[in-house]
């Protein structure tokens, strides 16, 4: 009676060290990358560059994910909605269909609203030459 407590126990401490060792090797790397870029960056600044794309802020695909979970989210909920009401459970079911259908459009929402403001106060993402004080124009050799 008492073996398959004691394995129960045993396989949750197992599972969920594998867990936490798991998280802790994630988040080993992630600080690392982190510093790697930190450094890269800083010594670019000493070198009179500013170029943002070093500390990772660049959008790879041009920041649609939003954009496709918004699809996705509304596709499944218009499906439960469209499926829900051909099975006549539509009453009992509802809130189960507009959950996914309005995070969907929530999500294709937020995409056009931050690509709006996107386009009126981003750069165009070229590093930036800092004047150093030596080299700055109008610069006195005092």
């Amino acid at each position: 009676m008492v073996a398959p407590f004691v394995m129960g126990i045993f396989a949750s401490a197992i599972t969920g060290a594998v867990i936490v060792l798991i998280v802790l090797t994630v988040f080993k790397h992630a600080s690392t990358e982190s510093r790697r870029r930190h450094e890269a960056f800083t010594a670019a600044l000493e070198k009179g560059y500013y170029d943002p794309t070093l500390l990772g802020k660049v959008r790879g695909k041009g920041g649609t994910a939003a954009l496709g979970w918004g699809f996705v989210f509304t596709a499944i909920g218009l499906a439960l909605f469209i499926g829900f009401a051909v099975m006549g459970i539509l009453g009992e079911a509802l809130l189960g269909a507009l959950i996914p259908l309005f995070m969907g459009l929530a999500l294709v929402l937020y995409h056009r609203v931050r690509k709006s403001l996107a386009a009126r106060t981003e750069a165009n993402g070229k590093p930036v030459r800092i004047p150093t004080a030596g080299s700055a124009s109008g610069a006195s050799g005092i």
